[in-house]
């Protein structure tokens, strides 16, 4: 099973295409792993931290 985001119940894992509930083609799984890569996107900029000491040489 996996949420909303194909994210599994272990976190950070995440489950697109052929192991994933749905059909079994191509382009369902092309789409999967787009949502999954926005997620994951999405979570590690949230989690970031702003670089204050940036110098630049």
């Amino acid at each position: 099973m996996v949420n909303r985001h194909l994210e599994t119940s272990t976190p950070g894992l995440y489950a697109i295409g052929d192991v994933a509930e749905g059909l079994n083609q191509i382009a369902v799984a092309f789409g999967d792993a787009a949502k999954a890569a926005t997620h994951i996107h999405n979570d590690l900029r949230d989690c970031a931290e702003p670089a204050t000491n940036f110098r630049r040489s």
